[in-house]
């Protein structure tokens, strides 16, 4: 399954309380075209089964935020994504970067449509900074289980679905306020039976604020070029061996539409002369092109939109 999420508007690492991005008429962040980006997304995957949902925005914040300008622009948002594609859940985000829901205690979304919107929480360990580390655990676990349920859970307990969209935890091990946070989190999520997305899958950035190659310490695969030809793109998936010499590695691969990037177990990689590696032959490049093409997403884009430079990396 697909959720598709506005993340940001002015391209770049988020987020930040004054980084022009995190709320309605920041200077970064026009309501209009907003929606018309929602729109325009909303009925571009119509079509496409997998998308089930769409996330209106990421992690609103700032000075400027406040539930008057949320009510009146998030359930424009989420009429317009209906619009588009009644299919879709509509997924709404809370103020103070996810983290509060608290005001719809006293006042519920008003939408043409039911059945169809969800709300959304952020949770990690330095949301609270290191209350983890220097407190008793069960003590923290219990205080901040119970603010969490305040400010965004109790909408379970009025029938709304809420969906745990963002946690997670440094992988190196070392990082104590995490470590004693995941096993809260995790108890609180298999009791609430929540539905959750984990931050992040990747290992590492091509690029992030400057730096090129950058670690990803929350991420849970680590990507690494593995065969002679530098051409296989793989993760190590277990420490298993497999028959095709791929060592328990998985590669990016083409589906079997032709299309689609997908991964298998890795092949090839060893001294097998009639092994075939074309479909996992992937080259990573970097691309200073502008994109000029008659027919490309940039082209289908609303005109407010069209003025963007898209660059890939």
């Amino acid at each position: 399954m697909v959720i598709l999420d506005n993340h940001v508007s002015k391209p770049g690492w988020c987020c930040g309380n004054n980084d022009g991005n995190g709320f309605f008429g920041d200077a970064y962040f026009d309501p209009d075209v907003w929606v018309d980006g929602l729109t325009k997304m909303a009925t571009m995957f119509a079509g496409v089964p997998n998308v089930v949902a769409m996330s209106l925005r990421n992690e609103l914040r700032g000075s400027r935020q406040n539930s008057a300008d949320w009510y009146k622009y998030m359930q424009r948002g989420a009429e317009a994504v209906h619009a588009a594609n009644p299919r879709v859940v509509v997924i709404l985000s809370g103020l103070s970067f996810d983290n509060d829901l608290a005001f719809l205690n006293s006042r519920q979304v008003n939408v043409s449509f039911a059945g169809k919107v969800a709300f959304e929480v952020h949770w990690y360990g330095f949301s609270n900074g290191q209350e983890w580390r220097t407190g008793n655990a069960n003590q923290v676990c219990a205080r901040i289980a119970a603010s969490v349920a305040r400010r965004a859970l109790y909408l379970l307990d009025q029938g709304w679905p809420v969906f745990l969209s963002e946690f997670g935890v440094d992988n190196r091990g070392g990082n104590v306020n995490d470590n004693r946070f995941y096993g809260c989190v995790a108890a609180v999520a298999a009791d609430l039976d929540l539905d959750w997305a984990l931050w992040t899958l990747q290992g590492s950035y091509y690029l992030r604020e400057g730096v090129l190659g950058l670690d990803e310490v929350y991420g849970v695969l680590d990507w690494a070029l593995v065969s002679d030809s530098k051409l296989h793109v793989a993760v190590n998936a277990s420490s298993s061996s497999s028959s095709s010499g791929g060592g328990g590695m998985l590669c990016l691969d083409v589906g079997d539409d032709g299309r689609s990037v997908v991964t298998n177990p890795c092949r090839c990689l060893s001294a097998d002369n009639s092994c075939d590696p074309e479909s996992q032959w992937f080259k990573l490049v970097t691309s200073t092109r502008s994109v000029a093409a008659a027919d490309t997403m940039l082209a289908r884009l609303p005109l407010k939109l069209r003025s963007w430079k898209i660059r890939s990396l």
